[in-house]
């Protein structure tokens, strides 16, 4: 019996473009029912070689939803999952047209995503044991045009696969399968 056939997984993630200097591509898996983060990933790997880690990782949590970031090089993630590993749980976003695999994040979303992670992790309702994640909340904060993220030469690729998930988590996505 898997420890986790009862429970829904979520993946949210946070896409870049594998080389090894800026941003890391990070996945977060979230339990649905508790907000607790039971696993994560961050490192520097190309686009095609994350989906299939994403696929995996998606596989060993049931089958979970995995929310990849849409942005940038998360388009490339999005079709190697869906058209090379025919994963059938990503989340989609229903906008005025047809609906559109993965989490796109702009200046609206990205700053909703965040204020809402605050306020989980200021009332316990996100619970994560990660410490990557928490070095990196030692560096995360406003700039001075309120736009949030990490403070120049840190890294917030935890965080931000944290906060995708739990806006994936509150919402109601569709699904494919």
């Amino acid at each position: 019996l898997d420890l986790f056939d009862d429970v829904l997984e979520r993946v949210p993630t946070d896409v870049a473009d594998g080389g090894q200097r800026g941003s890391r591509s990070a996945a977060s898996v979230l339990e649905a029912r508790t907000g607790v983060e039971v696993a994560s990933f961050a490192g520097f790997i190309d686009p095609y070689d994350y989906a299939k880690v994403l696929v995996d990782l998606g596989g060993r949590y049931g089958r979970c939803l995995v929310a990849p970031e849409l942005n940038n090089h998360g388009h490339a993630v999005l079709a190697a999952m869906d058209r090379v590993w025919h994963y059938d749980h990503i989340y989609t976003q229903r906008g005025k047209g047809k609906p559109v695999l993965g989490w796109h994040t702009n200046e609206k979303t990205r700053h909703e995503m965040y204020q809402e992670l605050k306020h989980a992790v200021s009332d316990g309702s996100f619970i994560t044991y990660n410490e990557e994640w928490l070095e990196e909340a030692y560096t995360f904060a406003e700039d001075a045009h309120g736009r949030p993220g990490a403070i120049p030469g840190s890294r917030d690729d935890c965080i931000t696969a944290s906060a995708i998930g739990w806006m994936a988590k509150h919402q109601f996505p569709l699904t494919r399968g």
